[in-house]
C-alpha cells in the first residue's frame, strides 16, 4: 500500500466510524500527559508541558494551555 499522499485517516475514520487526526509521536505523547497522564495527578494547574520521547531519535512535544504548539514546519 502506497500511502504517499493518500488520506490515511479518512480511511480510519471509514473502518472505525470516528474522528481519526494524524500527528506527531512526540506531540501525541505530551498531549496525553498533560490531559490524561500524570500532569493532572501531580500539578492539575499546570499551563505548560513539555514531553521527551527517547527511542532512534530524540523527540519533543509541547502543550501550552491544553493545545499542542507547533512551530516552523510543525516542530
Amino acid at each position: 500500500m502506497v500511502l504517499n499522499n493518500h488520506p490515511f485517516n479518512k480511511d480510519m475514520e471509514a473502518r472505525l466510524g470516528i474522528l481519526v487526526r494524524l500527528a506527531n509521536d512526540a506531540n501525541c505523547c505530551a498531549v496525553a500527559e498533560a490531559l490524561m497522564g500524570a500532569v493532572p495527578e501531580v500539578l492539575s494547574n499546570a499551563d505548560a508541558v513539555f514531553g521527551v520521547i527517547l527511542g532512534t531519535g530524540v523527540g519533543g512535544g509541547w502543550v501550552l494551555h491544553g493545545k499542542v504548539r507547533n512551530e516552523r514546519q510543525g516542530i
